[in-house]
């Protein structure tokens, strides 16, 4: 039985992951730099970890079992992070939800492997159609783009796809494994704060301006809320033992291209041509199949 704290949980991270995404494209319509953004969003995010609970001290948390993962997380948070906004910002927004979220394909065939979820025809055709769904979604309109143009469209998506589905099945792996429910904000902190400073080091090589950064930094302050409630109540859920992560991962990403893809119409009247249209209905199809 899925209690009512769990819903809530599930529905925070929902919320704030589609307001993630949207976040980036309103950055875009202000002129704001992400390079600053992102590293302000981490040290939000590392703030607010230290400020949930009680961190023990830097030789303890190196010591964890889970240290390792916590920095190959950190490395996709933040690299994730920059290629879902490249997406929302030159695809869309929808198609940057839905590749990212339809990534739950590479968590849940983890599920039956190694975690032994429950596997039948329904699940098997949702994991195929998602592919589907994120190849029409990413796919521009006949004519309208060269072949170089059309190769890049398709390929960026795709990087987001693996690159997230990749992120989940380490935070699945460290939270079935190595986590116990006290330790969820700690871990989650740590990963950030690999995510931090693997930022200033993209941050230096780029090397922006500061001065003309300062409502970039104020934006990160406010995406690193969002982005430490995501992540930490998402590893809440999966901590719930009524469901099977492949039931979690789908349910999860039905929600996140749902409130993003309607927000994105409402706010920014994002345009949806035919096939990003069918795209968008195959993949709530597949992630509902996946759920059932």
């Amino acid at each position: 039985m899925i209690s009512i704290r769990c819903m809530g949980y599930l529905l925070t991270s929902i919320l704030c992951s589609a307001c993630i995404t949207l976040g980036f494209r309103a950055m875009t319509l202000w002129r704001m730099k992400l390079v600053w953004a992102v590293p302000a969003n981490y040290l939000t995010c590392v703030l607010l970890g230290l400020w949930m609970t009680h961190t023990p001290g830097p030789g303890r948390i190196v010591a964890e079992p889970w240290i390792f993962l916590a920095m190959l997380q950190g490395g996709l948070l933040a690299g994730n992070f920059y290629l879902l906004a490249y997406t929302a910002q030159k695809v869309g927004v929808s198609v940057a939800a839905l590749s990212s979220r339809l990534a739950v394909a590479l968590p849940v065939v983890m599920g039956f492997i190694v975690f032994g979820d429950s596997i039948d025809l329904i699940k098997a055709i949702g994991l195929l159609a998602s592919l589907l769904a994120l190849y029409l979604a990413s796919t521009p309109q006949r004519g309208s783009l060269t072949g170089r143009s059309r190769t890049t469209d398709l390929g960026i998506p795709a990087l987001t796809f693996f690159g997230f589905g990749l992120h989940f099945c380490v935070l699945k792996i460290a939270q079935h494994f190595y986590l116990s429910v006290s330790e969820h904000h700690t871990y989650v902190m740590s990963a950030f704060f690999f995510a931090f400073v693997t930022s200033i080091v993209i941050l230096w090589h780029r090397r922006q301006d500061l001065f003309d950064s300062v409502r970039s930094i104020l934006a990160g302050f406010v995406l690193g809320c969002l982005n430490y409630t995501a992540l930490f109540t998402l590893t809440r859920v999966l901590s719930f033992q009524a469901w099977e992560s492949s039931v979690v991962f789908p349910t999860y990403s039905v929600g996140v291209v749902v409130v993003s893809s309607l927000s994105a119409y409402l706010i920014f009247r994002e345009f949806f041509s035919l096939r990003r249209l069918s795209g968008i209905g195959i993949g709530l199809a597949a992630v509902i199949l996946l759920n059932i």
